[in-house]
This record gives structure tokens, sequence and C-alpha cells, in this order.
């Protein structure tokens, strides 16, 4: 009798046991579910439900995303207005021959200064300089893609395929401004560059360095490895030509080339 009684009793713990589990699982779908929805909702913001600009990048190998502390922002209120960048990873130069499906494979907009997407059912604007003409330098006004919080600098990107649908933070170390790592909006209010890092879980195998130029920016000369060997990807930071005045805050500040 005394087996018996422990036999049934194992057995309703281990059922109780697995009902847990499965309503963990559900909750867990769910949440899962609930996060692919909102943050593929994203893209919803943007682009219509019959597309056809990101299999013409597919076909060229690659993965569109999305840039910029806006996408905090989108994430949390479709609504609020936001700044984001659209960028494609193509260094190749194909992709811009595809401007006209990426055009006609957005929402409802209206294009401002032949550089920026501001769409009409929503709040967002969207910079497309690197999908329609692939320029190594992104024009806009950088600091527009970044938050600050904590003291550092705070963006984020979003990729079009992505098998766990983040928005992935980009880190302090993989953005570089005037004078090598910004501190401050400042160091990026003029150029700076951003090496986006492909995760394990996107499909590509590479890192891209994506450098982004205010239109009225002095000139500025680009820092490189020891060696100052030019390599598109591995950009240090910039400094301003030598005697170039620039003003931060009211005060002068002369800066130079060392």
């Amino acid at each position: 009798m005394a087996e018996l009684l422990r036999t049934l009793f194992n057995v309703k713990n281990m059922a109780a046991h697995e009902t847990k589990r499965e309503q963990a699982a559900e909750g867990f779908d769910f949440k899962l579910e609930q996060r692919h929805e909102r943050l593929g909702g994203i893209w919803n913001e943007i682009l219509i439900p019959d597309e056809t600009w990101t299999s013409e990048a597919e076909k060229d190998g690659l993965n569109p995303f999305l840039a910029g502390y806006g996408l905090y922002k989108i994430h949390k209120n479709a609504k609020e207005p936001a700044f984001i960048v659209l960028l494609t990873g193509d260094e190749t130069g194909n992709i811009r021959h595809s401007r006209d499906k990426l055009l006609s494979s957005l929402r409802p907009h209206h294009i401002r200064n032949g550089q920026e997407i501001v769409f009409h059912e929503s709040n967002i604007v969207m910079n497309v300089v690197d999908a329609l003409y692939n320029t190594f330098f992104t024009t806009l006004a950088p600091e527009k893609l970044f938050g600050y919080e904590d003291g550092k600098l705070s963006s984020a990107c979003l990729y079009w395929k992505d098998p766990e649908c983040a928005i992935r933070p980009i880190e302090a170390d993989y953005i570089v401004g005037i004078g090598g790592q910004p501190r401050c909006l400042q160091d990026v209010s003029y150029i700076c560059g951003i090496t986006f890092r492909y995760p394990d879980t996107v499909p590509s195998e590479r890192s891209y360095q994506k450098c982004f130029v205010h239109p009225e920016c002095p000139a500025a000369y680009p820092l490189y490895p020891s060696g100052g060997v030019y390599h598109r990807n591995k950009t240090l930071g910039w400094q301003w030509s030598e005697g170039q005045n620039m003003q931060y805050g009211g005060e002068d500040m002369q800066l130079s080339v060392k």
C-alpha cells in the first residue's frame, strides 16, 4: 500500500510539473510571438505588405537593416517622432539600381531633399542615401542617430533577416568620431563612423563600417591603424584640418592634425 501511495504521489507531481512547464512554454511562445510582431511591426511601418525591394537585396547577398536611436522610440510608440537610417551593407554598388523598387515598396511618403523619406502614416523620417546612391559617406546630421544615456552614446540597429528579431544595441566601442572614441554628442555632431557587427544568428560573415557626415562638415582627415594605410572598414576617427577653428558651446577650440 505504501508503495502504491508513493507511486500515485510521484505521478501527481510529475503531472503538475508537466502542466507548469507547458504553461511556461505557452507564456514564452506568446512573448516571443508578441516580440516578433512588435519588432516586425517596425518594418511594417516602413514597407508595404507586397514590397519587392528586400528580395532584390537578398539576391545580392545583402541583409538590409535600420539604424538609429529612433528604433527604441518606434518600438515604444510607433506614433512618436523618430529618425532612422536605412542601410544595406552593399560594397558593390549594385543595390542602387533597385531604387525604383525601393521607392515603390515604401508606405505612403514624400521625399525631402532627395535624401529623406517622410512617412505620411507615422512620424518616422528615414534617411535613404545609402540605398539610393550607395556612397561611402551617408549625408545627414550624425548626432540624430544617437541618444545619450548614463554618460555615453547610445544607438541601435534592426536587421531584416534576424531569427531573434531583436533591436541590437550598438556598443560605444564601435563608434568613432572626432579624435577617436566619442565622449559626447558633440564628438559626432559633424562626422562619425559606426561598425555594425552582424551577430552569429544573422546570415552574414562580416562586419561593416558606415561613415556619416554632416552636409556642412569642415575638412577633416581620417585616422587609420598604424601605418596610415587606407582601409574602408577600419577608420579609427577623424581630426580637423590644421588650423581649423570649431565652435562648441560658445567656446572656440583650435584643433590641429597630430
